[in-house]
């Protein structure tokens, strides 16, 4: 887990110095990614970068954690809306993630993801 650039000072008590504020945030594995949502899903403009499998970006809007775009390594890495590690995910149907395997961009429909072309 590696904290990159703060937006604003402030906060408090956390494993980041002065967090949680908005930031970026790089994550190298799902149990930090779930830990860092967690911190600053109440901070709006927070970013946190799945890096492990790929680049997910996914920002705070204040209440959830809404997918930004960014890529994956492989179809079984596509990400679902839904609750986990306390922290409510969201994808909008307008937001296109790279699928770095097929070479293809795809983007969710409120069930599947689907291909762009």
């Amino acid at each position: 887990m590696k904290f990159l650039l703060a937006f604003s000072g402030g906060g408090g008590g956390s494993a980041f110095p002065g967090a949680p504020v908005a930031g970026v945030y790089v994550t190298a594995t799902t149990p930090d990614f779930l830990l860092v949502c967690a911190e600053v899903v109440a901070v709006q403009v927070s970013i946190v970068v799945r890096s492990e499998i790929g680049g997910l970006v996914w920002y705070s809007d204040g209440y959830n954690m809404v997918l930004f775009g960014g890529s994956v390594s492989d179809s079984a890495q596509y990400p679902t809306p839904g609750t986990a590690g306390g922290v409510t995910f969201a994808i909008d149907s307008t937001v296109a993630i790279y699928n770095q395997d097929t070479g293809l961009f795809y983007y969710y429909d409120g069930a599947n993801w689907v291909s762009l072309s």
